[in-house]
């Protein structure tokens, strides 16, 4: 094979954005819409892949007008530039339809439908190639198929959060960046009146409590709600705040959980709530001087970083009525910088990053709050599950280029976890060393599915320096003789996140089967392009069993784990036994949470000391056994 090496590694110092978070603000009014999508019979219902983007490209300005949403900009792979073009969704025909190019081409750029005047506005964004922002206010005309430009904006800005409020009639865009580095995030609050055509500056009497860039947000009965980003620290933030426009005010509301990557996802309001799919960090491993930038600048097309950005495909949401977070269903894909919209309670997420590339692909849903999920129990099926012995047995070997090991490099709970790919026996762990393996490395455990539903659930941390073309990461269902019953993922991916992956086993009830992983490796030397997969907590779930019909005081069973994860300290608390729907998290005797009874909840520290936790039936006394943690210096 004759696979090129890079020679644009020295453009990663370029003070460059490459990326754009797209947002859509769609509020709860009746905008005439021409589909909405019945409610799901299951929920959370699964993402689907719809129709592809006339292009692939990442960091589009993505806006609802409640019928199809549009999409102008972004940065494409494929062709190599900051692009202009503005794209129509039709989710009824499932088609994309080219429109006129937007005046100026730009990433980065927050885009905003106003029903008053029925035009997509989309402001600033910038320059992929040079990182010059831009104050250009975009007008396109839905009726006429017409752009114009309105006034300047106050300033040049890009990766800003945005949207209209129906309480005031206005346009806000609210804090984001004038350079192409995040610390210049700067505290603004603008607000636009598209009649008058004109800005009026908050800034002086509302400035952002916390500036930062890619934020999640959405406009929800009249407030504007802005989760997560990066601020002028360079730090991935969890924060969360409600802008109330008639009081000119911030409120702080509960912060958005530390374990998703909160940094440029894509976001839109249904449902009353704020929902935020993907994300990612495009810093890590990025050269000394880059890691400033917006956006390393080795993301160009035909560049090349020692590692890319940890790239997520979680959903979850914010429901303002309860100050609370929920999780949601996975999209199938993950996505960094994705253009995001909703059209009534449908969700869509446009293009984006995929850790590699920028994509075309589109997915789509239908919102909905989940239905509690009844408590699962592990099974015992699969031993050694977290490779807590330290060594493989009952897992095993059968590739051994290279030798699958169980490591402490990494680990998604205690200690240890099992690593397919890279080359540690020369101390290889995801590092360019040019001793690249050629062939696969894979391990396996057999086991019998019980009768009745079950569930398989492992958790796997990815990174690569190739492509799907030579090298992959695998994961199977195979029959008691290896043979292929289910792919579970067939992908080359660079997450650098641990990820969750599920299977409904209840199809394979009564078989002897087996869970396997494989990594397969092309030996190109050098570089020594090494993929690698990480795998822990591996388990079969079943329904712990009905629920006594009575509440009974004292019957919650709670356990927690304590862990770091991106340096915040992480308790994950699991309980059985709770028959309400919802359950009040109890922190040293203080709720600081009503959750939907799923199961489980992630709790996110700040501060070092000993914790006692508690879960109880919502607004009742029936409490869990108390839990204690410790997270000391």
């Amino acid at each position: 094979m004759n696979k090129q090496p890079t020679t644009v590694r020295t453009y990663l110092l370029r003070g460059a954005f490459l990326l754009s978070l797209a947002f859509v603000i769609v509020m709860p009014l009746a905008l005439g819409q021409r589909h909405t999508p019945g409610a799901p019979a299951v929920c959370p219902n699964p993402w689907q892949e719809v129709a592809l983007m006339p292009t692939d490209l990442y960091g589009p300005g993505c806006a609802s007008d409640g019928t199809f949403v549009y999409c102008g900009g972004g940065y494409s792979f494929s062709s190599g530039n900051t692009l202009a073009v503005f794209n129509k969704y039709d989710p009824v025909a499932d088609t994309w339809t080219p429109l006129p190019n937007m005046p100026r081409a730009a990433i980065m750029p927050t885009a905003v439908y106003y029903p008053t005047t029925n035009k997509i506005y989309i402001f600033g964004g910038e320059d992929a190639v040079s990182g010059t922002n831009y104050n250009i206010t975009r007008i396109y005309d839905i009726a006429s198929n017409t752009w114009t430009t309105g006034a300047t904006m106050p300033d040049v800005r890009s990766f800003s959060a945005g949207g209209y409020s129906s309480s005031t009639g206005k346009i806000y865009i609210i804090s984001g960046y004038n350079t192409g580095f995040v610390d210049s995030a700067q505290p603004n609050t603008w607000a636009y009146d598209p009649v008058a055509n004109s800005w009026t500056d908050l800034t002086g009497s509302a400035p952002f409590p916390h500036p930062a860039g890619g934020m999640a947000f959405g406009g929800i009965n009249g407030k504007l709600y802005i989760a997560g980003g990066r601020d002028a620290a360079n730090t991935i933030i969890n924060l969360n705040w409600e802008y109330d426009p008639v009081a000119n005010v911030y409120t702080a509301k509960a912060d958005e959980p530390g374990t998703y990557q909160n940094n440029v996802p894509g976001s839109g309001a249904a449902l009353n709530a704020l929902w935020v799919f993907g994300g990612g960090n495009p810093f890590i491993g990025s050269e000394a001087g880059a890691t400033r930038a917006a956006f390393p600048w080795a993301f160009v097309k035909g560049a090349k970083n020692p590692t890319l950005p940890a790239t997520d495909n979680s959903t979850r949401f914010y429901d303002p009525s309860t100050d609370t977070w929920g999780a949601f269903s996975n999209m199938n894909e993950v996505r960094s910088f994705p253009g995001g919209a909703a059209i009534g309670p449908m969700l869509v997420a446009a293009g984006g990053f995929n850790g590699a590339t920028s994509v075309a692909s589109t997915e789509a849903v239908t919102a909905c709050f989940p239905t509690p999920t009844p408590p699962q129990c592990d099974t015992g099926a699969i031993q050694n599950e977290g490779f807590e012995t330290g060594d493989f047995p009952p897992w095993v070997i059968d590739g051994t280029n290279a030798a699958p090991v169980v490591t402490d490099t990494l680990s998604h709970s205690g200690t240890f976890s099992a690593l397919a790919g890279d080359n540690p026996e020369v101390g290889d762990f995801c590092a360019e060393t040019s001793q690249e393996p050629l062939g696969d490395s894979s391990f396996y455990q057999q086991f019998t599915v019980p009768a009745g539903t079950s569930t398989l659930s492992f958790w796997h941390w990815d990174c690569t320096f190739d492509t799907i073309t030579f090298d992959w990461q695998d994961a199977y269902i195979t029959d008691s003789n290896g043979n292929i019953l289910l792919t579970i993922f067939h992908q080359c991916l660079n997450t650098q996140a641990w990820v969750n992956q599920t299977v409904d086993m209840t199809p394979y009830a009564g078989q002897t089967v087996r869970i396997k992983f494989l990594v397969h490796q092309d030996g190109f030397n050098p570089p020594g392009d090494v993929t690698g997969m990480y795998v822990d907590d591996v388990q079969l779930t079943a329904p712990c069993g009905t629920p006594t019909p009575t509440p009974t005081p004292g019957r919650i069973h709670l356990t927690a784990k304590e862990h770091i994860v991106n340096g915040n300290e992480v308790v994950r608390l699991r309980w059985t036994g709770a028959n309400s729907p919802r359950v009040d998290i109890r922190r040293d005797g203080v709720k600081i949470a009503t959750v939907q009874n799923t199961g489980s909840y992630t709790d996110v520290l700040t501060v070092h000391g000993i914790y006692t936790y508690q879960v109880c039936e919502a607004h009742t006394m029936n409490c869990s056994n108390e839990v204690r943690v410790r997270f000391l210096p």
